[in-house]
C-alpha cells in the first residue's frame, strides 16, 4: 500500500466528519493522481482541500509528498511540520526526515527516521522505509558501521 493511501486511511476516521464530502473527494482524487505519479496535478486539489481545513494532517502530509516529488524541500518540510503539529503520523515523520536528508541536515534526518521507527508500531513497510532512510543518513554522516 502506498504512503499516501496509508495517510488518508489512517486519518479519514479522525477527520472524516469534520470536512465536507467535496473536500474528502478532492483528497481522494489527489491521492489517486499521486498513485499514478501525477503529483503536479494533485497539488491544486490538495491546496483547495486545505482552503477549507488548513490543519488537516492527511492533506498536509500528501501536500508535503507532492512538494518532495517536485524537489521543493522547504515547502515539503513546512507541510510535514503542519501535519505533525496536530498528530504524530509516521508517514509525515518519514517525509520530513527524507526532506531533511535531501537538504543535508543529517542529524535532523536521523532523529526523524528514529521517531518514525518508534511511531510505526508493527508496520513492516514503514519500519523498512525508516531503517533505509536511517542507513542512508548514517552513510552520509560518514558512519558506515551504523549504516550497516
Amino acid at each position: 500500500m502506498s504512503l499516501w493511501s496509508r495517510i488518508e486511511r489512517r486519518l479519514e476516521g479522525l477527520y472524516g466528519d469534520l470536512i465536507s464530502d467535496e473536500t474528502q473527494a478532492r483528497i481522494r482524487a489527489a491521492r489517486g493522481l499521486m498513485a499514478e505519479g501525477r503529483f503536479d496535478q494533485a497539488l491544486p486539489l490538495l491546496e483547495e482541500a486545505l482552503g477549507e481545513r488548513p490543519d488537516h494532517p492527511g492533506a498536509l502530509s500528501l501536500l508535503g509528498t507532492c512538494h518532495l516529488e517536485a524537489g521543493d524541500t522547504a515547502a515539503a518540510i513546512a507541510a510535514f511540520d503542519g501535519a505533525l503539529a496536530t498528530t504524530d503520523i509516521p508517514e509525515a515523520m518519514l517525509g520530513r526526515a527524507t526532506a531533511k536528508l535531501m537538504t543535508a541536515h543529517i542529524s535532523e534526518a536521523i532523529a526523524g527516521f528514529r521517531a518514525a521507527q518508534s511511531a510505526a508500531g508493527g508496520d513492516g513497510d514503514l519500519l523498512g522505509q525508516a531503517y533505509r532512510g536511517l542507513g542512508i543518513a548514517h552513510l552520509r554522516a560518514g558512519d558506515a558501521d551504523k549504516a550497516v
